[in-house]
C-alpha cells in the first residue's frame, strides 16, 4: 500500500519538479527518455569533439560517500519550497513522509537502541530517487559557473575539462572541485577525493604533451589513470574502448560456457531467449559509443556473437555465420551499433529529449528552396579528424541521412505541438511510430548484411 501511495504522489510531483528551471538538465537518472547510455553518449561526444579540436581533455569522476543516506530532511524541504515552489498540503505531505523514521541494528537475537533519522531518503522507495535528484540540482548551477561541462547520473558526477595551458589552467578544475566540496559539506554530503578518478583523453600526440604532475581535486593530489569507469562503461585515454570490450567479451564468454553446458537439455527457442536476454544485452549495452570502432575490436565482438549463434543453433562443422544470424534474426555487431544510434536519433528527434543530445542534432536548412529541404535530413557538421567524426553530433546525422526517406519520415510524421516538451514529457515519453520505425530500420539493415562475417 505504501508503494502504491508513493507512485500516486510521484505521478503528480515528477512532472512539476522535472519541468522546473531549477532542475538540472544534466541529471539523467530516474527520468523518462534518459538513461546511462544517453549519459555516456554525451560524455563520449564531448571527449571526441575535444580531441578533434587538438586539445586533450580531463575526465573526472567524483565519488560521493553514502550520498542517499546523507540527505538532510530540513534542507530538502527548504529546497523543495524555495527552488521548486512546493508548498501547502503537498509540502506537509512530504514532511510527514520523511519524518518519524527510525532504525536499529538486529544481530544474533539482540538489537540496538532505536534512533530517529534526520537524514536520508528511504531505501528502496519510489519517491527517494526523485527527492535526491531535486536535492542535488544546485550542483549543476555551481559547475556551470566555472564553465565546465558535466553530466550527472544519480550521485555519479562526471566533470569534463578541456585543457588549454593559457586560457584554462588546471587550477580551474581544483577551484571547481573545492567549491563542490564546500557545497556538499554544507548540505550534509561528502566528496571523497581519494576515491575520485581522473583521466587524460585524446590522441597519442596530445597525450604526450599533457602535464605529468598529479591533478588537484579539492586541493588533494590525484594521479591520473589510463581508464575511468562511468556507469558501467570503461573509458580509456585514447577512446578505443579496448578495455571495456575485453571486459564484455570476458563476461559473455562465461555465460556462453554455461549455456553450452545446458544446451542439450533445452530447445532452440529457449536457447535463443537465454542468449538474447543474457548475452545480446551485454553486447548491446552502450554500444552506441562504438561508432568508428577499430576493426580489431569489432572482430572481437563479432566472434563472440558468432559463437553464441553456433551454440543456440547447435551447429557443428563448417557453417556460414551470416546464415545463422539471418536464421536467428540477429543483426551483426556493426549493424547493431548503427541500429542503436539510429534508434536513439529517432527518439531524440521525436521527443526532443534528452536536451543535451537534442542540442547536437540540427535539421538541414538550405539558403534557398531545394528539394533536399523536404527530405527530413540533418545537418552534418564539418570535422577535422577521424576521431572527431566518431562523435554522436557527427556520426548520427551521417547515419540518419543514409536511411531511406520513408524511414526518416516516421520521426516527423506526428510533430509535437508543444512549446515546452520537457514539461509534458516528464512522466512518460511517447514515441509515435516507434515499433514501425524499429521494424523498418531492422529490415533495412538486414538488407545491408555482408555475405560473410568473421569466422
Amino acid at each position: 500500500m505504501g508503494k502504491l501511495l508513493e507512485r500516486l504522489a510521484q505521478a503528480r510531483l515528477r512532472p512539476h519538479i522535472l519541468s522546473s528551471p531549477a532542475f538540472s538538465s544534466h541529471q539523467s537518472a530516474y527520468r523518462p527518455g534518459h538513461s546511462t547510455e544517453t549519459t555516456c553518449l554525451a560524455i563520449s561526444n564531448d571527449l571526441f569533439s575535444a580531441a578533434g579540436t587538438g586539445k586533450p581533455c580531463i575526465l573526472t569522476s567524483l565519488d560521493l560517500s553514502a550520498a542517499f543516506d546523507c540527505v538532510l530532511h530540513d534542507t530538502l524541504l527548504d529546497r523543495l519550497s524555495l527552488d521548486f515552489g512546493i508548498s501547502g498540503s503537498t509540502h506537509s505531505w512530504i514532511h510527514s513522509y520523511l519524518s518519524d523514521c527510525s532504525q536499529y541494528v538486529h544481530y544474533a537475537g539482540e538489537h540496538s537502541t532505536t534512533t530517529n533519522l534526520i537524514s536520508g531518503v528511504p531505501q528502496g522507495s519510489v519517491l527517494g530517487p526523485l527527492l535526491f535528484s531535486a536535492y542535488i540540482s544546485p550542483l549543476s548551477r555551481l559547475i556551470d559557473s566555472f564553465g565546465l561541462s558535466h553530466h550527472i547520473y544519480a550521485d555519479d558526477v562526471t566533470l569534463l575539462f578541456t585543457y588549454d595551458s593559457i586560457l584554462t589552467p588546471l587550477s580551474l578544475l581544483n577551484d571547481c572541485s573545492s567549491a563542490l566540496c564546500n557545497w556538499l559539506m554544507f548540505n550534509g554530503l561528502r566528496l571523497n577525493p581519494s576515491k575520485s578518478e581522473v583521466m587524460w583523453s585524446g590522441t597519442r600526440a596530445q597525450l604526450r604533451s599533457v602535464p605529468q604532475d598529479d591533478i588537484l581535486i579539492s586541493s588533494q593530489p590525484v594521479s591520473s589513470s589510463n581508464s575511468v569507469k562511468v556507469v558501467g562503461v570503461t573509458f580509456d585515454s585514447q577512446l578505443s574502448f579496448s578495455q571495456h570490450i575485453s571486459q564484455v567479451c570476458k563476461e559473455v564468454n562465461f555465460h556462453l560456457l554455461a549455456l553450452r553446458h545446458i544446451r542439450r537439455y533445452i530447445d532452440t527457442p529457449t536457447a535463443n531467449m537465454l542468449a538474447t536476454s543474457i548475452i545480446q544485452s551485454r553486447l548491446d549495452y552502450c554500444n552506441s559509443l562504438f561508432s568508428g570502432l577499430s576493426e580489431s575490436n569489432l572482430c572481437r565482438l563479432q566472434r563472440v556473437q558468432n559463437r553464441a549463434a553456433l551454440i543456440v543453433t547447435n551447429s557443428r562443422g563448417p557453417v556460414s555465420c551470416s546464415a545463422l544470424l539471418r536464421k536467428l534474426h540477429w543483426l551483426p555487431i556493426p549493424n547493431r551499433i548503427d541500429f542503436k544510434i539510429a534508434l536513439l536519433t529517432f527518439k531524440v528527434l521525436t521527443s526532443q529529449q534528452p536536451i543535451y543530445l537534442n542540442s547536437l542534432l540540427h535539421p538541414y536548412s538550405a539558403s534557398r528552396s531545394l528539394r533536399s529541404s523536404e527530405l527530413q535530413l540533418l545537418s552534418v557538421p564539418r570535422t577535422k579528424s577521424a576521431i572527431q567524426s566518431r562523435a554522436f553530433s557527427s556520426y548520427a546525422p551521417q547515419l540518419w541521412n543514409r536511411l531511406p526517406q520513408s524511414i526518416r519520415n516516421l520521426a516527423f510524421s506526428q510533430p509535437l505541438p508543444i512549446a515546452n516538451p520537457a514539461a509534458c514529457m516528464s512522466n512518460s515519453v511517447i514515441y509515435p511510430n516507434l515499433s514501425t520505425f524499429k521494424t523498418a530500420l531492422k529490415t533495412f539493415l538486414f538488407d545491408l548484411l555482408p555475405t560473410s562475417l568473421v569466422p
